[in-house]
C-alpha cells in the first residue's frame, strides 16, 4: 500500500507502508552519532566479545524514499529531528521471549541503498541498522500480519 506523505516535507518522495513484510539479518547499532559511528560500534562489539553483534528479527513498517540529499544528511547526523521518524519503531509484543522479539523499523531508501531505523517513539534514528549481505532477504510472511 503506498501512502502519501503526510507532511509537505519536500525531502520525502513517497510512503509505503507494509502489513507483513519481515527481515532478519539486521546488527543494529545504538545512539551513534552517524554512519561512520555505526561501524564503529559493532566493531567494538566483536573486538570485546569476540563475535558479530546478535542478528535481530523486524517487521519493516515502513518504506521512506528520500532525496539524495535527505539520505546523505540522515548519514551524516542521526540525532537530528525528523518528521518522517516521529513516534514510529518499538517493539511488536509477539508472545516470544525478550531477547528474540521482533523489532518494528522503518526502511529509509535513497532508491538505491537502504538503512533501517527504529527510533524508539522519538524523531531521531535512535537505533541503526544497515542492509544486510544479499544473501539476507525480505520475506512476506503468511503467519503475521
Amino acid at each position: 500500500m503506498i501512502d502519501t506523505p503526510k507532511s509537505k516535507d519536500m525531502r520525502v518522495t513517497k510512503i509505503e507502508t507494509h502489513d507483513s513484510i519481515f527481515q532478519d539479518g539486521l546488527r543494529f547499532a545504538r545512539k551513534v552519532s552517524d554512519i561512520a559511528g555505526y561501524a564503529k560500534q559493532l566493531e567494538a562489539v566483536k573486538r570485546e566479545f569476540g563475535h558479530e553483534p546478535y542478528t535481530e528479527r523486524c517487521k519493516v513498517m515502513e518504506t521512506i524514499t528520500v532525496t539524495s540529499e535527505e539520505f546523505a544528511d540522515l548519514l551524516d547526523d542521526f540525532f537530528k529531528d525528523r518528521d518522517y521518524l516521529k513516534g514510529k519503531g518499538g517493539w511488536i509484543n509477539d508472545g516470544r521471549a525478550p531477547h528474540t522479539s521482533t523489532r518494528k523499523v522503518i526502511e529509509v531508501t535513497n532508491g538505491a541503498v537502504s538503512i533501517f531505523v527504529d527510533p524508539q517513539g522519538s524523531d531521531c534514528a535512535r537505533y541503526v541498522a544497515k542492509a544486510p549481505a544479499k544473501e539476507a532477504k525480505k520475506v512476506t510472511s503468511i503467519f503475521f500480519s
